[in-house]
């Protein structure tokens, strides 16, 4: 799916982008901040079909393909979010370069549920 038709932009998540600090004692901490202030649409389409196995071949479980509005916010360091899982973004594509839509290639991070 390279863009998404309204009525297909049915799934909210949240986008967080990462920051990395090292505090006094030289540990590092992750600081997550909501890209958009809030919930954004979009179209989610789980793997399935012979893409189910390449991923399990790679050892990548639980992959996804998020279709959103353009934003030049949206990075590879960013986390997605959704129904309380956490996904980290593998590959991003700004479709035909139009700046229109992103269509971004996720995976569990979290344990399953």
């Amino acid at each position: 799916m390279k863009t998404a038709r309204i009525g297909e932009m049915n799934t909210r998540i949240t986008v967080k982008s990462v920051v990395y600090t090292i505090n006094a004692n030289g540990i590092e901490t992750e600081t997550l901040t909501d890209v958009f202030n809030g919930l954004v649409w979009c179209a989610w389409v789980n793997a399935h079909g012979s893409e189910v196995y390449d991923n399990l071949r790679l050892n990548l479980n639980d992959v996804a393909t998020v279709t959103m509005r353009y934003s030049s916010l949206v990075n590879e360091k960013c986390r997605v979010f959704k129904d309380g899982n956490e996904y980290e973004i593998l590959s991003i594509d700004n479709v035909h370069d139009g700046r229109r839509w992103l269509e971004l290639k996720v995976r569990r991070t979290t344990p399953g549920r």
